[in-house]
């Protein structure tokens, strides 16, 4: 077999295991999945297949999120607290769904900014209880409604990393094209006092 048949089978099997694993998340989800793949109305295009992935990831974090805080669930639709991770996840997300046309820019600029209003917002310190991070890390899991540490959950880098990633990628999308996106230009605060934490010296 040539490499270019390998190669067009390792791609194939690629797309129909997206396909399965997909569509399980949504029947987990439930959700009703459209039939994928050949049957009641002709084989569906990676193209189409691929918008459809991204149209309903992108409705998970408009559609679960706590509006009011930015919180986006862990899991759904099971009752969960908050991830940190999802919620820079999310943030890409709305930017995404601005340009292809499932949300307004100001409708996404406003999740935005009750998001980073939140974080900045949040009590940070060295109790166990009733906060949200310390020294500009945040807890893995955070209660939806109120945003304090879930029971007793660590202090994770690699979530506040991805958070921050999102809190990123918000800031150069928003260019400050008028008065209400300046405000997310002014936030890179949190990013900053992340930083200074990683290298200031312990006491």
């Amino acid at each position: 077999m040539t490499p270019r048949r390998n190669s067009t089978r390792r791609r194939r099997l690629h797309i129909c295991l997206t396909r399965v694993i997909v569509t399980a998340a949504l029947v987990a989800c439930g959700s009703e999945a459209p039939p994928l793949g050949p049957g009641n109305g002709g084989e569906e295009t990676e193209a189409a297949f691929l918008d459809d992935v991204q149209r309903r990831t992108f409705r998970f974090f408009w559609e679960t999120t706590n509006a009011s805080n930015g919180l986006v669930p862990d899991r759904w639709p099971t009752p969960s607290f908050s991830s940190v991770a999802a919620v820079g996840f999310g943030l890409t997300a709305y930017l995404a769904g601005v340009e292809r046309g499932w949300t307004t820019r100001a409708e996404a600029r406003d999740r935005v900014l009750a998001t980073l209003r939140f974080f900045w917002r949040a009590p940070q310190s060295d109790q166990p209880g009733q906060v949200t991070g310390y020294r500009g890390f945040y807890y893995h899991f955070l209660d939806r409604q109120t945003g304090h540490r879930f029971q007793q959950v660590e202090l994770s880098t690699i979530d506040t990393g991805l958070l921050l990633m999102g809190v990123l990628a918000a800031q150069q999308y928003f260019a400050a094209t008028e008065p209400a996106e300046t405000e997310i230009l002014l936030r890179p605060d949190l990013v900053v006092r992340t930083r200074r934490s990683i290298s200031a010296k312990e006491p």
